[in-house]
Order: structure tokens, then sequence, then C-alpha cells
């Protein structure tokens, strides 16, 4: 409110008006909708990282477990204290310009993406959101 008188009588002054400040980004989308939009969106980019790595490199593997365990922020001694999977090389060989992270964190889980990678019962490499919400299952499979 007294922003507003103020800004008023600067106006009645004869004062210009303040450049608007530049709206920041918001760091979680607004909707459950919108938040589940967005992960769908970033399972899709880490896949598609982790298809290009192992199509360029080789290997296949990348040191995937068999059940569905967290993703790392960072690298190295911290992810596997923590017990998390450690994909880091895909952002320091380019393939990422970072891991993605779950709209509402990872909560809780010291150094993890919120997000979780596995193998299904057929072998194949497959992400997840766990926090998806509203129900929804959101699940990326790796060809």
């Amino acid at each position: 409110m007294l922003a507003a008188v103020v800004l008023l009588l600067g106006l009645a002054l004869g004062l210009k008006a303040p450049a608007k400040a530049p709206v920041r980004a918001q760091t979680a989308a607004a909707s459950p909708v919108a938040r589940n939009d967005q992960r769908r969106e970033q399972l899709k980019q880490l896949a598609a990282a982790f298809k290009a790595y192992t199509s360029a490199t080789g290997n296949p593997a990348l040191s995937v477990p068999a059940r569905q365990t967290g993703i790392c922020l960072t690298t190295g001694s911290r992810c596997r204290a923590a017990g998390l999977v450690d994909l880091s090389l895909l952002v320091s060989k380019g393939y990422l310009a970072g891991l993605p992270n779950d709209p509402v964190g990872a909560r809780g889980e010291l150094y993890a993406t919120g997000y979780t990678i596995g193998r299904d019962g057929a072998g194949a490499v497959m992400l997840t959101a766990p926090r998806a919400e509203n129900g929804a299952s959101i699940t990326q499979r790796i060809n």
C-alpha cells in the first residue's frame, strides 16, 4: 500500500514511474498438472542424453541397478555414500547442461534429484518420477 502511495505521489510531482523489475522464473511450476508436465519433459531429456551417451560410447550399462534407485545431483563419494546412482558423466561429457531436479525437490534425500533409475522385469532401463502428483505414473523407458 505504501509503495502505491509513493508511486502516485511521485507521478503527481512529475516523476517517471520506475521500470518494472523482471519477472523471476519460478523454481516449480504452479500447479500439479504443470509440475507433472515438467517431470515428463525432464525424464525425456534425461533419457535422450542417456541414450546418446550409450550409443556414442557403446557402454549401455552405466551401472544401472536392478531396482529403482535415486539419481544423484553431485558426483563421486557423496553419491556412493548416499546409495544413489551417479549420472554426472552425462553432464561432464556434454550430453546435459545439468541433471534435472523434480520440481518439488527430493524431499529429505540429500544429494538426490527426486528421480530414480533402474531396470524393469525385462532388463530395460527405466526412469521414474516417484513424486508425480494426482495419482499420475510418470516413467520413461530407455530403448
